[in-house]
C-alpha cells in the first residue's frame, strides 16, 4: 500500500492556489432517518442518502495570496469551484474535485512567537475523487 505525505497538499479555490497552507482536513457525513414503528422492538433508522461535506483550512495570514482572497471573497457568496490536491499537484497523484460554500473566516493572533495565522471552514459538495492528469 502507498503512502502519501500530506506536506506536499494543494488546495485551489476558483483557479487560486492558497499559499502557506498549515493544515487541511475534510469529512463526510450522511443522516439517519428514525423509521422504528409501533411493531419494532428496537429502534430502526434508513440513510437519508444526502451526504454532507465539511472542510477546514488554515495558513499563514497573507494578504497578498491569491487563493486567501478567492476565499475571503467567497465568504456568503454562491458555491465556488475547490480542488484539493492530498498530495500534491504532481502527475498521477489524487484529487478531490467540488464546490464549497465558504460559511468562515478567522484570523488568529497567538503568542509573540506565534505566526499570525487564518482559517477558513465551509460545505463541500459534489466532490469527485480523480487524479492529477499527465
Amino acid at each position: 500500500m502507498a503512502v502519501s505525505i500530506s506536506k506536499n497538499a494543494a488546495i485551489k479555490i476558483d483557479g487560486n492556489l492558497i499559499g502557506q497552507l498549515l493544515s487541511w482536513d475534510y469529512s463526510e457525513t450522511d443522516s439517519q432517518v428514525d423509521i422504528s414503528n409501533f411493531d419494532s422492538s428496537r429502534r430502526e433508522f434508513a440513510p437519508l442518502t444526502l451526504v454532507d461535506g465539511d472542510a477546514n483550512f488554515e495558513a499563514h495570514f497573507d494578504l497578498a495570496d491569491a487563493g486567501q482572497d478567492s476565499l475571503r471573497a467567497a465568504l456568503g457568496a454562491a458555491a465556488t469551484a475547490i480542488i484539493i490536491y492530498p498530495a500534491g499537484t504532481g502527475t498521477g497523484a489524487p484529487t478531490l474535485t467540488g464546490t464549497i460554500i465558504v460559511a468562515a473566516h478567522t484570523v488568529t493572533g497567538g503568542g509573540l512567537e506565534d505566526a499570525i495565522t487564518v482559517s477558513f471552514s465551509g460545505k463541500l459538495s459534489a466532490l469527485a475523487e480523480d487524479t492529477v492528469p499527465a
